[in-house]
């Protein structure tokens, strides 16, 4: 069955951009953001190609303003080569996530998607790091010290990105039960 994009769900997404671009502009402790936890619910939830196009837009957006505006540098800035190491996770995160979770109401599959995604996050972003920095050698022990450098912020990914997976659910759950409590009113 193809899903079909609704009223509700383009108000779903508005509201991811909001969190997502709010949750990077706000101070924050570094990876403590909504952007794996957007990314989650598009996948599960929305299950549109056009709400990852919009999100990866929104995370774009939010670099462009952090990166010109709150960091400013001599030259303005239009993408990283961090930004690359930012996109690979979240397309791949959402291709996994919309082909496997079959049951988009399932704790224990948002769990795991949350879970799998930060990782996969991890992985590819500090991978990029270590492949664009001169602080590490180009070598295993070079790979393995930025990996070790990079837990603290791992623990800050997850905890943000479960914070704002359980407070974007929460939203979704309580305005959906409105819904569905009007439709069997009536």
């Amino acid at each position: 069955m193809k899903a079909r994009f609704t009223n509700y769900s383009l108000h779903s997404l508005v509201g991811l951009v909001l969190i997502l671009i709010i949750s990077r502009l706000i101070p924050h402790p570094p990876n403590f953001t909504a952007a794996t936890a957007a990314i989650v619910f598009a996948a599960v939830s929305l299950r549109s190609w056009t709400s990852l196009v919009a999100l990866i837009g929104s995370y774009w957006a939010a670099d462009l303003i952090i990166n010109n505006f709150m960091y400013s540098s001599a030259k303005f800035l239009w993408v990283t080569p961090a930004f690359y190491w930012i996109l690979i996770p979240i397309v791949v995160s959402f291709m996994i996530i919309r082909f496997s979770v079959k049951d988009s109401m399932a704790p224990l599959a948002i769990f795991k998607s949350t879970f799998g995604a930060s990782c996969l996050f991890f992985i590819v972003s500090n991978f990029g790091v270590w492949a664009n920095s001169v602080n590490y050698s180009k070598n295993f022990n070079g790979l393995t010290l930025c990996y070790f450098n990079a837990i603290p912020f791992f623990g800050n990914e997850l905890a943000g990105t479960f914070f704002y997976t359980s407070l974007i659910y929460c939203i979704y759950w309580l305005t959906n039960s409105d819904k569905s409590l009007a439709t069997k009113a009536s």
